[in-house]
């Protein structure tokens, strides 16, 4: 375990090296949960005066919300959460026997540049992961479990296949592969990509926000809703350059 770590990475890394591997599940799958329910269920909350039953796409056709698509999505997403704990335990058995590696000694100062790299780096994970999704066999298998929610909702965010959810949760893992980030920038990764999940998955534009906060959101909204009208356009996510 380092020594001579802040507080707080010096908490989390005894956690890390000491904890037992049930503890860390159980830790990692609470975390997800709060901030899922704080993020997601906020923006279902605060974000929307209702989500539309219906919308007709530019083709003029009607899409509706799937009965109980609400409580499928938490269902998937709950899968999707226990997914995520056991890759932290992975993960954090490869960090406690060398494979990986945190740096637990920086200040929260380095997460000026430490989280734009990890925002480019994010985009790219789920830009590769995604377009592999919509190969033929994939995505029958798959990604349609996820494109079922043609008209999505907050909730649509975590709503994967467990494959799917393996596959975009590799991100973390994959990152401390090529560079030791801090403690702080790992947390910042899981919700900032949260929040750009949640709201790539607002109801495009049926939604009425009720805050202004939400209004400039609207177009990365809009894009990504797009791709679940349409399954073959605008794969990538908020870094819309990486389609063109």
């Amino acid at each position: 375990m380092p020594e001579h770590a802040p507080n707080f990475s010096a908490w989390i890394a005894t956690l890390a090296f000491e904890a037992p591997y049930w503890m860390l599940a159980a830790a990692t799958a609470l975390w997800f949960t709060l901030i899922y329910t704080l993020i997601a269920g906020g923006a279902y909350w605060i974000a929307l005066s209702r989500i539309p039953e219906s919308v007709t796409n530019q083709a003029g056709r009607l899409q509706r919300l799937r009965r109980g698509q609400v409580r499928g999505e938490l269902r998937l997403s709950a899968l999707s959460i226990l997914i995520f704990a056991l890759q932290t335990v992975a993960m954090v058995w490869l960090i406690r026997r060398g494979a990986l590696a945190v740096d637990w000694h920086r200040s929260p100062w380095h997460l000026l540049w430490e989280m734009p790299v990890l925002y480019l780096w994010n985009e790219v994970h789920f830009f590769v992961i995604h377009r592999a999704l919509h190969t033929q066999t994939l995505y029958r298998l798959v990604h349609i479990w996820h494109h079922r929610s043609v008209l999505t909702t907050p909730f649509s965010a975590y709503s994967f296949h467990p494959l799917e959810s393996f596959l975009l949760g590799s991100v973390m893992p994959l990152a401390l592969a090529l560079h030791a980030f801090s403690p702080w920038a790992l947390l910042g990764l899981t919700v900032m990509s949260l929040i750009l999940n949640v709201n790539g998955h607002l109801p495009h534009d049926e939604i009425h926000p009720r805050s202004k906060v939400f209004k400039h959101l609207l177009g990365h909204s809009r894009y990504h809703n797009r791709h679940h009208r349409e399954f073959h356009t605008h794969y990538a996510f908020s870094l819309t350059c990486l389609d063109r």
